[in-house]
């Protein structure tokens, strides 16, 4: 009986001793492990972006050549199926004592607009090294440990994905339209489609996407800052006056519509000429083109609209409350006067003081004047419309009868 309980445990024991070396498995060759610094596992590297990467060798490792490989999967056979960086062996960096290393080759894929468009975050890193006649290839996703560590393994298991192509209309069959709603709103000078917007108006943008569910980010732009940035149009965000972004669920309803409302110093300027734009983003965070090369560009109906949240900054001459709080009703005049010695009739004329006011940051379109709790518009000659820093008289329409209040 004791011989075959002793028996038992010995066959225990050689299963115990089989499954730790199952789980420890030695890396081949000893002392090199691959770490991805960058992009964070499970997250997507877009157009800009670098995908870098750590060899570090914690043994004298000595290659003769050094390849790391973009691989959709980490069997052999999909070895460097979406790129192959070769590494300049000398390019070794000094290693981190305290960790053991002794040397480090740093790679970095610059993600450009290209063809390589993961449909999954499932994109790994291998790395073959050449010592003579040998290749060993190691991947990032091996659990094999190094000798001679605190458990270090070979890999860390990040995965990632690769997306190098733009959200495009060419030749994809997604239709994009984007444009300002008018309704309800004023023409600026009477035109036939430009339209006026000043503070506290909302403006309405409605944006559909057809036959694609990417995100989108909406904006209100001005149309200097279009032209200035024309071959770099991303960075319109950054200097959009309104911005919107919309998801790709919501777009999948139907049209969507965001609304911003306009306030004081929102922007500089009097009367700026702005546009509504739109760019798509994929999953990678890449902006959408409307052409092959590959640019960045919005989509815009191109129409033009007039906004100004900048108040006219009007400078009163006339009355002044502490001086001469009495202002006449017309610019100049003339009185007859009979004379009580004589009977003689003398033309006299007063010295009046009429309104005098200026608009002194823009032309102004037209003016109401408010006096005794009475409004009364004022037409202006041509010249009082103009901007200036030197007031202008201004004489009351017939009939007004402008007393002391």
């Amino acid at each position: 009986m004791s011989k075959r309980i002793l028996s038992l445990w010995m066959v225990l024991l050689l299963f115990a001793g089989l499954a730790g070396n199952a789980q420890a498995a030695v890396a081949d060759p000893q002392g090199v492990s691959i770490r991805v610094n960058s992009p964070a596992d499970d997250t997507w590297a877009g157009i800009g972006d670098d995908i870098v990467v750590y060899v570090n060798a914690f043994t004298n490792v000595s290659p003769d050549s050094i390849q790391v490989a973009l691989s959709s999967s980490a069997d052999a056979e999909k070895y460097g199926d979406l790129a192959i960086i070769e590494v300049e062996v000398d390019s070794v960096k000094t290693g981190d004592d305290a960790k053991g290393l002794s040397k480090t080759w740093i790679v970095t894929y610059d993600v450009g607009t290209g063809t390589i468009e993961t449909t999954e975050k499932d994109v790994v890193v291998q790395v073959r090294m050449v010592f003579g006649t040998a290749a060993k290839i190691l991947t990032n996703q091996s659990e094999d440990t190094i000798t001679g560590t605190s458990s270090t393994e070979v890999g860390d298991q990040v995965k990632f994905g690769i997306d190098e192509v733009r959200p495009s209309t060419v030749g994809t069959g997604i239709v994009v339209t984007v444009a300002i709603d008018t309704a309800g709103t004023a023409s600026y000078l009477g035109s036939a489609t430009q339209r006026a917007f000043k503070i506290d108006d909302e403006v309405k943008i409605s944006l559909a996407v057809l036959n694609a569910t990417f995100d989108a980010t909406v904006l209100l732009v001005e149309v200097d800052s279009v032209t200035v940035y024309a071959a770099d149009q991303a960075k319109l965000i950054d200097r959009a006056v309104k911005q919107a972004d919309v998801g790709g669920g919501a777009l999948l309803e139907g049209s969507v519509t965001s609304t911003f409302t306009l306030a004081e110093g929102d922007f500089e300027g009097d009367n700026i000429e702005m546009l509504a734009i739109t760019f798509l983003t994929d999953q990678a965070g890449n902006l959408s083109t409307t052409s092959s090369g590959g640019a960045v560009e919005g989509f815009s109906d191109a129409q033009v609209h007039i906004f100004d949240v900048t108040p006219p900054d009007v400078e009163v001459a006339h009355p002044d409350p502490t001086d001469a709080p009495r202002f006449t009703g017309d610019l100049v005049g003339s009185i007859d006067v009979i004379q009580a010695d004589d009977g003689a009739t003398d033309t006299e004329t007063p010295d009046l003081n009429p309104l005098a006011f200026n608009v002194k940051n823009e032309d102004a379109n037209s003016v109401v004047v408010t006096f005794a709790a009475e409004e009364v518009d004022v037409t202006l000659t041509a010249a009082s419309f103009t901007a200036s820093d030197d007031p202008t008289d201004v004489a009351l329409p017939v009939g007004t009868v402008a007393d002391e209040d």
